[in-house]
């Protein structure tokens, strides 16, 4: 089972990757990295650290002869101030290699290549909140939308991945009209996304979820004729008491009986603030419980009054209370 801090923001939206710049460093008869693997349309910044070198894709020092590269690139002048030598993007995949054309450096090492793969495409989001809840033994159920984001209609199929889980967890999910059981990892329908439409036939399921726990599940959405193209994402189940929501804290909290004549009982299963007002809404009992516990109202006055739990830092609706003498 997988225990994570969970983030702070609420939903998660998975697209296209950005582009990314990278950095070569420049010194001491080298460039470090010298073998660099990137993505077209990333960018590679060359930074001099030191020394008087420059960055040459052109004739190779070592054999006289042009480096072939897939394009042609533009060389880095000679440079000895230390500082950034110039900035080459990368739009044709393939591999790249250059050196150091000052007397003896590219002899002594001064040599790299850049290796330039092709950007896998991405025909797919999904957006997905940063954590599902649910109170502990209960179902905790994930749905969310895939959104196709191309012009055509995608065939898509859904694999899942987790870790080993508790004996007592059991996962399935459901793509479409078809629910799939504990031991398949794989949809073996798929379900047909109209072009730049949403699906909303996906859910998660994780039963019987043990008390303060969070377990994190992959779902991978791919085409069904081009697997690479993929979106996945880290659905996280969580049981946790601080992810309450307003609506699930009277569901672990018993107040009983209503009315009452001398002993208010208050059953609770974590630590919560128990405030009580009168009909002109002044509090005139609080109290904070660690476990279940009772309160003696025998000593106020017969009447009608209003109560509130705090759990967490969540506070539930005020609730009305009837003493009897």
């Amino acid at each position: 089972m997988k225990y994570i801090l969970l983030p702070l923001f609420l939903l998660l939206s998975f697209t296209t990757s950005a582009q990314t710049t990278h950095q070569v460093l420049v010194a001491n008869m080298s460039y470090t990295p010298s073998e660099l693997t990137i993505e077209v349309g990333d960018q590679v910044t060359f930074i001099l650290e030191g020394g008087v070198h420059d960055v040459n894709f052109n004739i190779s020092v070592l054999t006289g002869e042009p480096f072939d590269n897939p394009v042609e690139i533009t060389s880095l002048p000679m440079q000895s101030e230390p500082g950034e030598m110039g900035t080459i993007t990368f739009d044709v995949p393939g591999t790249y290699n250059y050196d150091c054309s000052m007397y003896g450096h590219a002899s002594m090492g001064m040599v790299g290549s850049i290796i330039v793969e092709e950007t896998a495409a991405q025909s797919l989001s999904v957006d997905v909140d940063s954590y599902y809840h649910s109170l502990p033994s209960e179902i905790c159920t994930a749905h969310f939308d895939v959104t196709n984001l191309t012009a055509q209609d995608l065939s898509v199929i859904v694999t899942r991945t987790m870790d080993d889980a508790d004996s007592l967890i059991m996962s399935t999910f459901c793509w479409g009209e078809t629910c799939y059981p504990p031991a398949t990892n794989v949809s073996t329908n798929a379900i047909v996304i109209p072009a730049g439409e949403s699906s909303d036939q996906f859910s998660g399921y994780i039963y019987n979820m043990p008390e303060e726990s969070s377990y994190v599940i992959n779902y991978c959405f791919s085409l069904e004729n081009i697997p690479a193209d993929q979106v996945c994402t880290d659905v996280t189940f969580t049981s946790l008491s601080e992810y309450l929501s307003i609506e699930e804290v009277p569901a672990l909290h018993n107040v009983y009986p209503n009315p009452v004549k001398d002993v208010l009982f208050i059953d609770c299963n974590t630590p919560t603030e128990f405030v009580l007002f009168d009909m002109l809404g002044s509090q005139v009992h609080k109290e904070v419980f660690a476990s279940s516990s009772n309160i003696n109202v025998s000593s106020f006055e017969a009447g009608i009054y209003f109560y509130k739990l705090k759990v967490k830092g969540k506070e539930t609706e005020v609730q009305k209370l009837i003493i009897t003498h």
